[in-house]
């Protein structure tokens, strides 16, 4: 059983160094104890040679002795952490052994011609073993990055006390490229119960790492996915209590943010907003042909924006690429309320609508290196945004940050949760990725935040479904509060 083994290496540790003295001591044992009882039975994974079961104590032990001031430790206490470091750099080597294993550097082989490999965090793992001060900036804060391999599931886990860690889950690449698949087409069926699923997802990504995340008190997971990982959002994972996103603030990062976790002061956001709202465009590209009509509450959307910040808008045929983007710039948020269309491997077919017909394609975005210096976040209130390169180009472009979506999302109901994000953004200043934890939590049960006094009410929405003729007037499914992922620092 894991939990044998644990204490095992605990008492193996204890025993392989001098003695140390009985209240350090009487706190390790202490440690362990709370370790042991507050995770679940992890018998179904494997580690590496073992040494993921000791990191988390190792780590914790350091800490505390690091504590005592070294004028003031004994040389058993010194002899103790020399030899903790040693048992570190062990653990080190046995991940870099791990990135650099034939298996995983095939998988780099077969995808490094793909399009959107330069967004895994694979094409930069080394980065991985460098973030620790990052992480301790941040506070509470970890980094998990998922990997599928040919028959196992390899988490990658980056705390602020240790380096990185693997926990290997034994399951076929075919077996769970199905089970996000299928989690795909349910969390876009807003009739559909996608929570023995998620629960199946959670227990696969997550319960492995449920002793590390406890023991390193964490708040903040820092998403860093690979491959078709990027497509499911793990804020909609339930471990049998509750979804992910109630547990911890959830943040994305792609191979051109992983290195920028800084964190910044907040300030009053400027918004420079667009959206359309009336009319009828038809955009036909070399393999896509499409009629889009405006979206009412897209308009809605902005005018919340509008009524609540200060703000430079625009609508319909007024938001055009040439209104926006010479102020881009100027504003430390760009939201655009439209339509959108990613076509995977065909950049030239992506695009983003504005209101009076114009397009961005990715391709072009390619050419917006640099131009938005100043901006802190971008937010694509459209569908299926974060499935291509825009939010990778916007980051080169940039942008700190983009808030974007995983599948066609309901108009309306983006809407209510576009109002609850700016709504947390506003009464307490929150870092992006808390407000939109809020925002979504708010969708999820029912209690809004009031943009006057700060304080919650309970929000009974009106039917805001209009799909299929089919109103509803929940929006406590993921269909509705999970499509939004937001990438880059939004710390």
């Amino acid at each position: 059983m894991r939990s044998l083994a644990y204490a095992l290496s605990v008492h193996i540790t204890l025993l392989s160094v001098p003695a140390l003295g009985s209240s350090v001591l009487a706190e390790i044992e202490d440690k362990s104890t709370f370790v042991q009882n507050n995770v679940r039975d992890t018998s179904s994974y494997s580690t590496h040679d073992g040494f993921v079961d000791s990191n988390t104590f190792i780590a914790a032990e350091l800490r505390d002795l690091r504590k005592i001031p070294w004028s003031s430790r004994t040389t058993e206490q010194t002899e103790r952490i020399r030899f903790l470091e040693t048992q570190q750099r062990n653990i080190l080597e046995q991940f870099l052994d791990f990135i650099g294993s034939n298996d995983v550097q095939e998988l780099i082989q077969s995808r490094h011609t793909s399009i959107d490999f330069k967004q895994d965090i694979l094409s930069e793992v080394r980065q991985l073993t460098h973030l620790r001060d990052n992480l301790r900036d941040i506070g509470n804060a970890v980094i998990i990055s998922p990997l599928i391999l040919e028959e196992s599931l390899e988490l990658m886990l980056v705390t602020a006390d240790g380096p990185p860690e693997i926990y290997s889950i034994p399951i076929g690449q075919d077996e769970i490229t199905t089970k996000i698949s299928d989690f795909q087409q349910l969390l876009s069926n807003r009739h559909s119960n996608p929570q023995p699923l998620a629960q199946e997802l959670y227990d696969l990504l997550f319960q492995p790492l449920e002793n590390a995340l406890v023991a390193s008190e964490t708040e903040t997971i820092i998403y860093a996915p690979n491959g078709l990982l990027r497509y499911i959002p793990i804020s909609a994972l339930h471990d049998g209590s509750q979804w992910l996103v109630e547990k911890y603030k959830i943040n994305y990062v792609n191979s051109s943010t992983l290195t920028d976790l800084n964190l910044r002061p907040r300030n009053e956001a400027t918004v420079l907003a667009g959206a359309f709202r009336e009319g009828i465009h038809e955009i036909f590209l070399e393999e896509t042909g499409l009629k889009l009509n405006g979206l009412p509450y897209a308009g809605i959307e902005v005018d919340f924006i509008q009524e609540n910040f200060p703000s430079t808008v625009f609508f319909d045929n007024d938001f055009s690429l040439a209104a926006i983007l010479p102020l881009a710039n100027d504003h430390s948020i760009v939201h655009l309320a439209t339509h959108a269309s990613v076509i995977q491997g065909t950049p030239s077919d992506s695009f983003i609508l504005f209101g009076n017909g114009d397009i961005l394609t990715e391709d072009e975005l390619e050419s917006w290196r640099g131009m938005l210096m100043n901006v802190d976040l971008v937010v694509l209130s459209a569908c299926g945004t974060g499935n291509g390169l825009f939010a990778y180009l916007l980051h080169r472009a940039g942008a700190r940050s983009v808030l974007a979506s995983l599948w066609n999302i309901s108009d309306s109901g983006t809407s209510e949760l576009m109002k609850s994000f700016y709504k947390a953004l506003k009464v307490n200043y929150l870092s992006e990725a808390e407000a939109l934890r809020q925002a979504q939590i708010a969708l999820i049960t029912g209690n809004q935040i009031d943009t006057v006094s700060g304080e919650r009410f309970v929000f009974i929405p009106r039917d805001v479904v209009r799909e299929g003729g089919m109103p509803s007037s929940r929006l406590s499914h993921p269909y509705y509060w999970a499509p939004f992922v937001l990438i880059g620092n939004g710390l």
